[in-house]
């Protein structure tokens, strides 16, 4: 009698472990998939935060182009133009040392 009660609860063990092995995989699968979601998300964000950013500066400067004359704004987008390709010269000696 204790060997079928002992193979009956075993048997019972060997099912319930089996259901929660099956369950912890699919949150398993489920977390992975999560969390490639939210990498995803956090790029998508940086991204939009960056794009943003360029937005106000763009905003600031039309506002001070508004209060100036038609010499001052020349003037002002030239020396824009010069600082991005300051910038743009700074990256590109940056980036072969990287």
């Amino acid at each position: 009698m204790k060997g079928k009660k002992f193979d009956a609860a075993e048997k019972h063990f060997m099912e319930k472990e089996a259901r929660l092995k099956k369950q912890i995989n699919s949150l398993e699968a489920r977390n992975s998939e999560l969390r490639a979601a939210l990498v995803e998300k956090t790029s998508e964000n940086n991204s939009l935060s960056t794009k943003n950013a360029e937005l106000e500066d763009w905003i600031e400067r039309l506002l001070i182009y508004t209060e100036l004359n038609r010499e001052d704004i020349k003037r002002i987008c030239q020396e824009d133009k010069r600082k991005g390709e300051n910038i743009n010269m700074v990256l590109h000696l940056m980036s072969r040392f990287i």
